[in-house]
């Protein structure tokens, strides 16, 4: 199944999200997936889940496509996520907090799998590559820094 996208306003104070499936030109679901703001939306390659994070609740949450259902809360040990996206298979996450740095947690486990800083700007955005054997940060001043996860598929 191909969707089209999932839609969130950061205007939405109350978190909610939408999901359309632009063949059938139809909306699958709408929920209100965070308290405050929905920061992050993302999904794997098999778009069976979409992941996201909210502003201010410190957590990542697991949704089903196409139904909507909650599958899980991640609970998360930073104090907010400003950018992140789900792994290509789903199995993990990687986020970026507002000192920098940049996290990976099992989504399965719900464990923190290890974290990279050293950079002192700023993180706009995540992006995994297709392997899972990196994950990508793009900050501020324009630079591109790529991390190794040693992670094993």
């Amino acid at each position: 199944m191909i969707f089209s996208a999932a839609i969130s306003s950061r205007h939405d104070p109350v978190g909610n999200i939408l999901v359309w499936d632009l063949q059938k030109e139809r909306q699958l679901f709408k929920v209100q997936a965070h308290q405050g703001f929905t920061r992050t939306i993302s999904w794997p390659f098999d778009e069976k889940i979409l992941v996201t994070t909210g502003q201010s609740d410190n957590c990542i949450k697991v949704w089903e496509i196409p139904s909507g259902k909650l599958l899980k809360t991640v609970r998360l040990d930073v104090e907010e996520v400003h950018d992140g996206g789900v792994s290509p298979t789903g199995k993990y996450f990687a986020g970026s907090g507002k000192n920098g740095t940049v996290t990976i947690w099992d989504l399965e486990s719900e464990k923190r799998l290890r974290s990279y800083s050293g950079y002192p700007s700023y993180i706009w955005s995540i992006a995994w590559s297709a392997d899972e054997k990196l994950v990508y940060s793009g900050h501020h001043d324009g630079t591109i820094i790529a991390w190794q996860t040693n992670i094993r598929n």
